[in-house]
């Protein structure tokens, strides 16, 4: 257990290194004078290099290990957020943004890919939710420092600061491999072993090797629409907040403080998350969390209660993404699940790419609520419960739910 839990532990300070890095930039935004469409362009490009790193990090973690994956992507992040730091202009920025976020954009799908192998599967959706709030804890530490530094020292300082996940690196590197990946190299002994250590279950009989990401086409196509929405209403409302509060009479400062009942809101949306996603299931409560938020963000764009429904907001999509979290991953045998994460990541990026740009070129959220409405859709579609289940037993219910696989199920080259 002890062992669980130091794994556990590391990546969710993983998780809150990517929450402060891809938050970092609102700040620094804010703290410009800058026109609208410049900031919005300068919010969006590191999700633009995001969006190249989540899928490229996805197959690292599949051909060479989680943990390689998931250190190469906080190297690169660290390492262009600290040359950000001495060569500082916009145009120098933009650039290095994009390098840094390429990284950043390969920290969540190979972390949340570990953790998720690593959780024990009885409480799954309960260890993602609590790793899902490190995204709240990095975005309150980020938001607290920015409050302090910004002021003092100015917005260059940030990206000195933001270089910390480098120290992480040597952390990731004490970890072992997870045991499904182990098992899907053919490492099975190694994976019972690691698996004892953990105190884990796996069946490592069943393993599902050779799988093309093709064959699951319409989960895929599901799962990167909820990605996309709830990443573009995210990042639309998150990234862009700081001004668009200040634009509606809060104050940088004021701004900033709001910003940290946000983050305390997200959390609690997490832990509610975390007390019903083994019970309810996750499409039911997808399904609900992605409606309820877009009327929270339709009352906000009206500027109905703008403190209530911003909280609301938070909260609602805070949850939603962390049942998405969750229920993406499960969805996928182990030997392409960090590839399908990447892609689901990079749906995300797109998303979170098009929020803030969207936002600053528009001032709308009207798309962005239509997408949550279609996206609570699509929750609905997708194929089935999960919640409980031994992930190398899932691909098993896929398959009797789905008559193209049916020819897998006494296929030793499908199921061993």
């Amino acid at each position: 257990m002890r062992s669980l839990l130091k794994h556990l532990s590391i990546l969710s300070l993983v998780r809150i290194a990517d929450s402060f890095g891809a938050l970092m930039i609102s700040f620094v935004i804010a703290a410009m004078d800058i026109p609208n469409d410049k900031a919005g362009l300068l919010a969006g490009i590191a999700l633009a290099g995001m969006l190249v790193g989540a899928p490229l990090m996805g197959i690292v973690a599949d051909k060479k290990g989680r943990r390689v994956a998931i250190s190469l992507s906080l190297f690169i992040y660290s390492f262009f957020t600290l040359i950000s730091f001495r060569l500082y202009s916009y145009e120098r920025l933009l650039a290095l943004r994009f390098l840094a976020g390429v990284g950043i954009g390969g920290v969540l799908p190979t972390a949340s890919t570990a953790f998720i192998e690593m959780a024990p599967h009885e409480r799954r959706g309960l260890y993602v939710s609590v790793f899902e709030s490190m995204r709240a804890v990095g975005s309150l530490i980020v938001t607290a420092t920015a409050y302090v530094i910004i002021p003092k020292f100015g917005r260059r300082y940030m990206f000195l600061v933001g270089s910390f996940p480098i120290v992480l690196i040597p952390l990731v590197l004490t970890m072992t491999e997870t045991p499904y990946y182990l098992a899907s190299r053919g490492y099975k002994e190694e994976a019972r072993r690691v698996a004892e250590e953990l105190g884990i279950e796996i069946d490592v009989k069943i393993v599902h090797e050779n799988h093309e990401l093709l064959s699951f086409k319409r989960v895929t196509i599901l799962v990167s629409l909820i990605r996309f929405s709830l990443a573009l209403a995210y990042y639309g409302r998150t990234l862009r907040a700081p001004r668009y509060l200040m634009s509606i009479g809060f104050s940088l400062k004021g701004s900033m403080k709001y910003l940290i009942y946000v983050s305390l809101a997200m959390i609690a949306g997490y832990y509610t998350n975390a007390i019903l996603v083994d019970t309810v299931g996750r499409r039911k409560l997808l399904t609900a969390y992605i409606f309820l938020s877009s009327i929270a963000l339709a009352l906000f764009s009206m500027h109905v209660c703008v403190f209530v429904t911003g909280l609301l907001f938070a909260s609602l999509n805070a949850a939603s993404r962390c049942v998405a979290y969750t229920y993406t991953p499960e969805l996928y045998p182990t030997s392409i699940r960090g590839t399908a994460m990447g892609i689901a990541g990079a749906s995300a990026r797109i998303g979170g790419f098009l929020g803030p740009v969207i936002l600053g070129l528009y001032g709308s959220f009207v798309p962005i609520i239509a997408f949550l409405i279609l996206s609570s859709i699509a929750a609905r579609l997708v194929g089935i419960e999960t919640a409980r289940k031994l992930l190398n037993r899932i691909f098993i219910l896929l398959i009797r739910n789905d008559e193209r696989w049916s020819p897998l199920i006494n296929d030793e080259r499908g199921l061993h």
